[in-house]
């Protein structure tokens, strides 16, 4: 069967027709698209509102994003070295205490868990270097 669409023409008022313009613009889409979508959301009772709040992470700076991730790879970074510290502590071998670190990770499901992310956080830590001889 074909795809038929039928075509409909709509007639606004200049203030709802500037106020379509302005979300389509805001959304980054054409305004036939956003018309379409309210329309199908109509229909289908959803309710058709206009987000009173601009998105949290729109309203942070470039620096404040900076910052925040910047304590989390340092939060992180802690995480890992205490886990890993942890089992080197239990007699694990370095390569065996970061493979039970990530997995330690896994098991939590985070989402920098990945073996070579975990040895480059320890490597930075210099948890792999050898203690200096006296």
């Amino acid at each position: 069967m074909m795809n038929m669409h039928r075509k409909i023409s709509l007639r606004l008022d200049a203030d709802l027709a500037d106020r379509l313009q302005l979300r389509a613009d805001r959304e980054r889409v054409p305004v036939s698209c956003l018309l379409r979508h309210l329309v199908v959301r109509l229909l289908d009772g959803s309710e058709v509102t206009e987000k009173t709040a601009p998105a949290p992470w729109r309203s942070e700076t470039p620096q404040h994003l900076k910052s925040r991730a910047e304590q989390l790879q340092a939060e992180f970074m802690v995480e890992v070295c205490t886990a890993f510290d942890g089992f080197i502590r239990q007699g694990c071998d370095p390569k065996e205490a970061t493979k039970r670190t990530n997995f330690a990770l896994k098991a939590r499901k985070h989402p920098w868990a990945t073996y070579e992310v975990v040895a480059g956080v320890l490597r930075k830590a210099g948890r792999f270097r050898k203690p200096k001889r006296v």
